[in-house]
C-alpha cells in the first residue's frame, strides 16, 4: 500500500512550473518517441497508477489535455479519454486555460471531439 501511495505522489509531482510527467507524456509526438505508440504505452503506466489529469500548470492553468491538443498526441488524449469515466472525460476536455486556449481551439484533424 506505502508503494502505491508513493508511485503515485510520484507521478504527480509538479516541476516548478505546475508539468507533472502526465504533462510530459502528453507532450510527447512521433518525432521524440523511441518506438511506435510509446507515448500511449506511458500514458497508460502513468493512468494506472495514479496521475491527476486535471493537475494545471501554474502560469496558464494547462492541463495535460491542453498538452494533448496542442502537440496533436492523439495516442495520449485517446487513453486519458478511455480511462476515465464519461463525466470525467468531458471535464477535461472542457477545461479553459488562462490564456483562454481551450483543447478544442488546438484541435488537429485526427483528434477526437467530445
Amino acid at each position: 500500500m506505502k508503494d502505491k501511495k508513493a508511485c503515485t505522489e510520484l507521478v504527480n509531482k509538479p516541476n516548478k512550473n505546475g508539468e507533472s510527467s502526465v504533462h510530459y507524456a502528453a507532450n510527447l509526438t512521433e518525432s521524440n518517441r523511441h518506438y511506435e505508440n510509446e507515448d500511449r504505452d506511458i500514458m497508460r503506466l502513468l493512468l494506472e497508477n495514479g496521475c491527476n489529469v486535471f493537475l494545471e500548470t501554474i502560469e496558464k492553468s494547462e492541463t495535460p489535455v491542453h498538452y494533448c491538443s496542442k502537440s496533436g498526441n492523439t495516442n495520449a488524449l485517446q487513453e486519458i479519454i478511455s480511462f476515465l469515466p464519461p463525466i470525467d472525460a468531458q471535464l477535461s476536455c472542457n477545461k479553459t486555460a488562462k490564456d483562454g486556449h481551450h483543447y478544442s481551439m488546438h484541435v488537429h484533424v485526427d483528434m477526437p471531439i467530445l
